[in-house]
């Protein structure tokens, strides 16, 4: 849903630049908020959506995943105050957010 969020912040940014452009940055605003979200849930630590990976690719069985999903919170407040992680995510956010500011810049 985040993804179809970013697309439609991303056309409406390009259209409203040419009839409103003080709305724009509101647009822009969606559109990283919802490219950051993108990524963020694809973290593969249980509570976020990107966990269900873990256990469907690596064959975990529910009952590992349930006990691993008890700590996933403690992992992922852990793992955001980790500079080298803050990095990472910094680069994959501008990673994906690149195909909207193509589309953006094709469009205004």
């Amino acid at each position: 849903m985040n993804f179809a969020i970013a697309l439609v912040a991303t056309l409406a940014a390009g259209t409203a630049h040419h009839f409103l452009p003080q709305i724009v940055p509101l647009f822009q605003t969606i559109l990283t908020l919802n490219v950051a979200l993108v990524v963020f849930n694809l973290i593969p630590v249980p509570p976020l959506d990107g966990s269900k990976f873990l256990m469907y690719w690596f064959g975990m069985s529910e009952e590992t995943y349930a006990r691993f999903a008890q700590w996933g919170w403690i992992v992922l407040l852990l793992l955001v105050n980790l500079r080298p992680f803050q990095v990472l995510m910094s680069i994959l956010f501008g990673l994906v957010g690149l195909p909207f500011e193509f589309l953006y810049r094709l469009i205004a």
